[in-house]
């Protein structure tokens, strides 16, 4: 399996790795993180999207 994105994927085996270690509400506090740096890319790629129209 080739990985285009080598550093995503090392972020995500990383994170199922100490998930392991973690309480549920540990576990939630970083998928909260996750999902808000999502949306803020979402939004700046959008933003960037429409600018370059």
């Amino acid at each position: 399996m080739q990985y285009t994105n080598l550093p995503a994927d090392q972020l995500i085996r990383t994170i199922r790795f100490v998930r392991r270690e973690l309480t549920a509400e540990e576990i939630a506090a970083i998928d909260d993180i996750l999902v808000k740096a999502l949306q803020r890319m979402g939004r700046e790629i959008a933003e960037k999207l429409e600018g370059d129209r």
